[in-house]
């Protein structure tokens, strides 16, 4: 689950002198790094796709396939595509960007002699606050809450040295691994015994979520409510992860890799090297639990899910190889420039995504809920996603910013921004 953020690697800053004080503003938008929204953009529809299974379906099919639905033929093509080519490789490329804008918010603050800590602390709180309303009015499995969590945290890393970051989130992640092993080869039959049953969970439960987001705002938010408090918990455990990739984010900004300041050549090299084994072992572990049935809980979640929690680390680095080389290669200006209005925007399309979503699945709109299969979930992703590319190119052309990402900006710099062009 995830989800994107606004401006991780593009918050460029600027200063003006205004009466012996300094004023910290935004740059225009001729001097944004293009590279970075481009990378951004796609990832925005990467996460979309795995998303939309969340905000159609119920909540367990996220991870358990042949829950409340066909998991033959199509639906299954549709659940290894998913598996390996997106889930969780573009949240980890989107807290890698984020790791990456701390650094670039905190460089260019310091380099003007502006507080660098003032600036990342206020936009952080402000993006916490705006995750918190997200998680728990609109959509349970928001991520802007457990990336401004953890922003706060890792910010104290921003000076270190690349190797010292590279090690440093390569352990975060390690440890995740490590504890979830850990958990399965020392689990009480009781509590295997749980988790078995949320993970195969009776008629009744399903059902029970069904009537709930089919019925209006009151019954949807009863159960949000409960499956925030769920997430709770998970945040924590999931945000160390988050932490360790924003880490790598940082580091991979100081050695110039994430924004585009290597050869064409190098992020050719770069693809090849990262994608071609790690979807190889992302394909192997789809495979063993496909072959496995879904039937063990502690197995699926805890051992075989690890193929991918690791793998996925190598696999978003490959794709960042591959989206610069893209980005860098002649032709195709047209979806470069509409791929970036979308990551320019990421926070408005990342918030838009759900109050279109829920529109088409809760009983606040359509009603849809659970009534569609896996192949036609990811049909909806990909046509709510065409929505946001071509309309967020037309709305870039008349303002400097998205609707949220103005809001956010004049919150964090506490002064309004140029809206209109």
């Amino acid at each position: 689950m995830a989800h994107p953020l606004s401006e991780p690697g593009s918050d460029h800053l600027d200063t003006v002198a205004e009466e012996e004080h300094i004023s910290v503003v935004p740059v225009d938008q001729a001097h944004r790094q293009r590279s970075l929204d481009f990378i951004r953009g796609v990832a925005v529809f990467g996460i979309l796709i795995m998303n939309i299974q969340l905000f159609g379906n119920v909540f367990i099919s996220y991870f358990n396939p042949t829950i409340n639905g066909d998991f033959t033929g199509i639906n299954r093509a549709t659940w290894y595509i998913t598996h390996v080519f997106f889930e969780q490789k573009f949240y980890t490329i989107f807290a890698m960007l984020f790791g990456a804008g701390i650094v670039l918010v905190a460089e260019k603050a310091t380099a003007k002699g502006a507080s660098a800590a003032k600036i990342h602390y206020r936009r952080n709180l402000t993006l916490l606050l705006f995750g918190a309303c997200h998680g728990f009015f609109v959509w349970y499995g928001d991520i802007l809450l457990t990336y401004a969590l953890f922003a706060l945290f890792v910010y104290a890393g921003w000076q270190a040295k690349p190797r010292n970051l590279i090690i440093a989130g390569l352990l975060l992640s390690l440890l995740i691994s490590l504890l979830m092993l850990s958990g399965a080869a020392n689990m009480p039959s009781e509590q295997a015994a749980e988790m078995q049953k949320q993970f195969l969970p009776a008629l009744d439960i399903i059902q029970r979520e069904v009537d709930a987001y089919r019925g209006g705002w009151s019954e949807n938010q009863v159960l949000r409510l409960e499956a925030m408090q769920n997430m709770i918990g998970f945040i924590v455990f999931f945000g160390v992860r988050i932490a360790g990739c924003m880490l790598l984010g940082m580091a991979l900004f100081k050695l110039g890799i994430i924004n585009g300041k290597r050869s064409k050549s190098y992020y050719r090299n770069l693809a090849l090297i990262c994608l071609i084994p790690g979807l190889l072992i992302v394909t192997y572990g789809a495979i063993l639990m496909v072959e496995s049935g879904f039937a063990d809980a502690v197995k699926i979640q805890m051992l075989y899910g690890q193929i991918n929690f690791l793998a996925s680390i190598v696999v978003a680095l490959g794709y960042i190889g591959l989206f610069q080389w893209l980005h860098m290669s002649e032709g195709g200006q047209w979806i470069k420039s509409r791929f970036e209005a979308v990551g320019q925007m990421a926070f408005t399309n990342y918030i838009s995504q759900s109050l279109l979503c829920t529109f088409v699945f809760y009983g606040i709109g359509f009603g849809l809920f659970s009534t569609m299969s896996r192949a036609e979930l990811v049909l909806v992703a990909i046509s709510v996603f065409a929505l946001q590319f071509m309309w967020s190119k037309w709305w870039l052309d008349k303002f400097n910013f998205g609707p949220l990402e103005w809001f956010w900006r004049s919150l964090t710099y506490l002064k309004f921004q140029s809206f209109k062009k």
